[in-house]
């Protein structure tokens, strides 16, 4: 038995890692739930610790591609002249319900699941490692993507020794809450 919470924690962790649920082992064809479809916007915040913190606008639009297990998404930040546009596509994983790639279509692509409601990926680019979220609630998508300086981690480890736990700065967090636009629908 472990003797403090954070070793108790770490062991449950590692117990559903390698235990995925019932009925992501199934293989039934993935899908995306047709509630997520639509065009959802909203106003995001870029913060980061002890301070400091711009918004901006955000748009997430998600559509089925005909003839495929595929979706688009396309996420736009900012308006008018500072407006960027990021056309993806958000590909189920054969016989892997619940899984995806959010493929940038430029040879970048990007492990996602759906987990109830909630879209998770994480990934790492350059000096960072990103973890995003989008969120499904009602008719509102919360999105969340931190953003983790990899260098320098904090390296602990258990008093036994037996666990090396590395820990690492959050830089920023990028979050905001979308809603159903006009021309959106379920």
């Amino acid at each position: 038995m472990p003797r403090t919470p954070g070793a108790a924690l770490v062991l449950a962790l590692l117990y559903l890692a390698g235990a995925p649920p019932a009925a992501a082992q199934d293989g039934e064809g993935p899908a995306l739930p047709t509630a997520w479809q639509g065009e959802w916007e909203g106003t995001c915040r870029l913060a980061a610790p002890g301070g400091g913190a711009r918004d901006f606008a955000m748009e997430l639009r998600v559509a089925p591609v005909e003839g495929a297990a595929a979706w688009t998404w396309t996420m736009v930040y900012g308006e008018g002249e500072e407006k960027e546009v990021r056309d993806y596509r958000l590909v189920a994983a054969p016989s892997e319900r619940g899984r995806f790639v959010l493929d940038e279509e430029n040879g970048i692509r990007i492990d996602m699941a759906l987990v109830g409601e909630v879209l998770y990926g994480e990934f790492e680019v350059g000096s960072s490692r990103i973890a995003s979220r989008f969120e499904r609630r009602g008719e509102s998508l919360l999105v969340e993507m931190a953003s983790y300086a990899i260098p320098e981690p904090r390296v602990t480890q258990d008093e036994g020794g037996a666990n090396t736990v590395r820990s690492f700065r959050l830089a920023s967090v990028q979050s905001g809450s979308l809603t159903r636009g006009a021309s959106g629908g379920e």
